[in-house]
């Protein structure tokens, strides 16, 4: 790559260089012209690592890779069967790809669940359910899951033992745990005590505590729970914590429907049905639920509390991409890295351009680390590191996904390397081009003696 203003987070290196890329690895940087097989003129572009993105499903590389990521994480709900997954995937994904373990959907496999629009049954765990829920986290954990995944937002069911059982087994294997703040109503409760209740947990295990998608979780909590995680990790508590650049968001209606119709009628004038544009009234959501569930979306009154997420320090970026069977769902799947780099960092100055590409690579990537040493190599751009990198225009990058088209591909991405593999040439994705790699820990194979076999 010739002639490109590159931006490494880490080392704070902006200028413009030469890259050489061979076998995968970045071989060389330099201010002197350098000489290859073959010669990419990004003169005037960014070249920068590729984004990782730490809360996604794996489905969705081929949307999140023309948005310059080369690396996605499902940290967030994770799966019941590491193995499985990690074989599903190989040698089929345009990107990097690694998974947790998911205590949500193991739990889901040993108790049942009651709630099918929800995910969890409610009931307490008995002793033998307790123990066969952490003999399957730890056979995860064993086959090599990056990190505990905690499950959705709507986590009620676990008794504060379950959660301490759980932090103590990710404790015992170096791995991070991502935490959703638990069936929070703005209206009605503060974060603090949910928050505190992770912290707490994390404290008593010493496990490291990753918090996702932190204004729509948060709401007009959001600055205050940024504010306990600053004193946090002053006292030397490893908690981080990522937001998305996106002020509305979407659910199926069959889903979202009994708290709808909770809601007032001034509240529902903000609910759309996507594939009409309508205004959804109260008895649209009961005959819509049932004939023809379709997307809602709803706006969520969160701007400030996003743009607060976005421009703090503690916050990494992640997309939080969600589309249905259909490819109906939030244009954060296709524009979130373009959206921050279009109109927080380019039209609002919200965001430095080093700030934003940091909160975009290399945080994510430090959150990894020790629990996947290979992280080590990702999300930084110098010599040895993995050849993972987006080339852009700074001056032209722009989100377009919508709420009614959200994979529509991002304005201004060049080019995305994975691996050394380009997967977007000259702004277009390369179909059929497969370089992704399996994140995984190396705890892989190894045994701990305390899994019942």
């Amino acid at each position: 790559m010739r002639g490109g203003r590159v931006i490494d987070p880490e080392s704070g290196l902006d200028a413009v260089r030469d890259v050489g890329i061979d076998n995968g690895v970045i071989t060389a940087i330099s201010a002197e012209g350098l000489q290859g097989r073959r010669i990419v003129d990004v003169s005037g572009l960014v070249v920068a690592p590729g984004f990782i993105d730490l809360d996604t499903y794996a489905r969705l590389g081929r949307f999140h890779v023309a948005d310059g990521v080369t690396t996605i994480i499902n940290f967030r709900v994770g799966t019941a069967d590491v193995d499985a997954w990690y074989s599903q995937h190989t040698g089929r994904m345009p990107v990097n790809f690694g998974i947790a373990v998911g205590f949500l959907p193991i739990r889901v496999e040993v108790v049942g669940k009651t709630e099918p629009d929800v995910g969890y049954d409610p009931r307490v765990v008995d002793e033998d359910q307790l123990l066969e829920i952490l003999r399957r986290m730890e056979r995860g954990l064993v086959q090599g899951a990056i990190g505990v995944g905690m499950g959705g937002a709507k986590l009620r069911g676990p008794t504060n033992r379950e959660l301490l059982e759980t932090f103590q087994l990710a404790a015992r294997y170096e791995a991070p745990v991502s935490a959703t703040l638990r069936d929070i109503i703005w209206a009605d409760a503060d974060v603090a005590p949910v928050f505190s209740e992770w912290l707490g947990a994390a404290a008593l295990t010493g496990v490291s505590l990753h918090i996702p998608h932190l204004p729509s979780s948060a709401g007009p909590y959001t600055e205050r729970l940024l504010e306990m995680i600053g004193r946090a990790r002053a006292r030397g508590f490893d908690v981080t914590a990522e937001g998305y650049p996106y002020t509305g968001s979407v659910n199926s209606l069959d889903y979202a429907a009994d708290e709808l119709l909770e809601w007032t009628d001034d509240e529902l004038q903000d609910v759309l049905l996507l594939a009409t544009n309508e205004r959804l009234v109260r008895d649209d959501i009961l005959i819509y639920r049932t004939r023809d569930p379709g997307i809602v979306f709803l706006n969520s009154y969160i701007a400030p509390f996003v743009d607060a997420s976005i421009a703090s320090p503690l916050t990494s970026i992640a997309s939080h991409g969600w589309l249905d069977d259909q490819l109906r769902g939030h244009p954060r799947t296709s524009g979130t890295y373009s959206k921050v780099l279009g109109r927080h960092v380019r039209e609002q100055a919200r965001l430095t351009l080093m700030e934003a590409l940091r909160k975009m690579s290399l945080m994510p990537t430090q959150r990894l680390e020790l629990r996947v040493p290979a992280m080590k190599k990702k999300g930084r751009l110098q010599v040895g590191a993995d050849a993972d990198i987006v080339i852009f225009d700074a001056n032209q990058i722009i989100d377009r996904a919508t709420f009614q088209e959200p994979t529509l591909p991002p304005e201004g991405v060049h080019y995305v390397f994975v691996n050394g593999i380009a997967v977007v040439s000259e702004g277009s994705v390369q179909e059929g081009v497969h370089p992704g790699e399996a994140i995984r820990s190396p705890l892989h194979g190894q045994r701990s003696g305390t899994v019942d076999e």
